[in-house]
Order: structure tokens, then sequence, then C-alpha cells
């Protein structure tokens, strides 16, 4: 179990700011976290080791095309192996041994839309396209991996738990009581 978390817009992040998101998370991936920040762009990550134990660390960055993207992933998938397989034949090459580094290939390579149709396991990610300023999330398709997300103004949050999504600063912490109701 990892933690992803992110803001976009709504002005920058500190150093110390993030790594005080990073902390609301820190149980869900106690060995170890991650921080990018460029801008009013934050994206957190904090990682439990499981499948590569030395690396995988994220979030990841990966220039394909020119283009510079940025993952967070937390999860599994069951048939990355066979995705590695496919886009070792395309010529990509891995510096990890990690499903993560695997998954972020398969979707900058593939496409979100495209890509993700072949997933097969659990999942929550941020993929950001830094060169056109491009932000996709996803979670698998039964929402076994958790994923929140707040649009407050020009702030954009997301996160794999509630607690820290509220801690954001300047989101509005108010239950909309039109929308419980129907």
């Amino acid at each position: 179990m990892c933690g992803i978390l992110g803001k976009f817009g709504g002005g920058a992040v500190s150093q110390e700011e993030a790594e005080q998101y990073n902390l609301y998370l820190r149980h869900r991936g106690p060995d170890g976290s991650g921080i990018y920040i460029k801008g009013d762009v934050f994206i957190g990550h904090t990682r439990l080791k499981i499948l590569d134990l030395i690396d995988g660390e994220q979030p990841m960055t990966y220039v394909y095309e020119s283009k510079k993207y940025i993952f967070s992933y937390n999860g599994e998938i069951y048939n990355y192996q066979e995705l590695k397989t496919e886009l070792l034949g395309m010529g990509i090459t891995f510096r990890t041994m990690s499903d993560t580094e695997v998954i972020f290939k398969w979707l900058v390579v593939k496409g979100v839309n495209e890509g993700i149709k072949k997933l097969n396991g659990i999942f929550a990610f941020c993929l950001y396209n830094e060169t056109d300023q491009i932000v996709s999330l996803a979670r698998d398709r039964f929402g076994i991996k958790p994923l929140y997300y707040c649009l407050n103004n020009a702030t954009f949050v997301f996160s794999s738990e509630l607690n820290s999504l509220m801690a954001f600063r300047g989101i509005k912490k108010t239950i909309n009581k039109v929308a419980t109701t129907q």
C-alpha cells in the first residue's frame, strides 16, 4: 500500500509544505517518500516496498519523444511482465525491476486512454505531462485503490486519503448539502 497526492494550481508549494503533506500518508508507505515540485505543481508519494526493494522510487520521471512525464502510482498490475515484454519489443529500456516503471512507460508510450485498457490489476495513479501541462488521474475499475480529488477555484488536489486531501491549504472544508441529498 503506497500513498499518492498532489496539487495543481493555486500557488507554489514549498519543500517544507510538501514534506508536511506527505506526512499525512506516511502510514501508507513507511519505506520511503518522494516529492516533485515545479511552479504551482506538487506531486508526492509514500512508498511501501514490495516488488523492487532497491529501485522504484517515486515520483518517477521519464522523457519520451522530447516530452517530460512525472508519475506517482499506488497498486499492483498483475500483467506487468507481459506489458514489459511488449515495450522491450518496441525498443523501450528499463532501469529498474519495478512494475511502476513498466506501467509508467506503458501509459506514456500507448497513451493513457489506450494504455489503461490493458492494465490488469488494482491501481490509482497520477501521470503528469510536464511539457504540455496535462495531468491524468485514474484508478482501477472497481475502485480498490482509493483516489480522492477536489477542484476548488483554480486549485486541483488529489490524494489516496481524504484526511490528506483536506490538509491542503486553500481547500474549503464544507459539505455540499445539495449534493449529499441527491
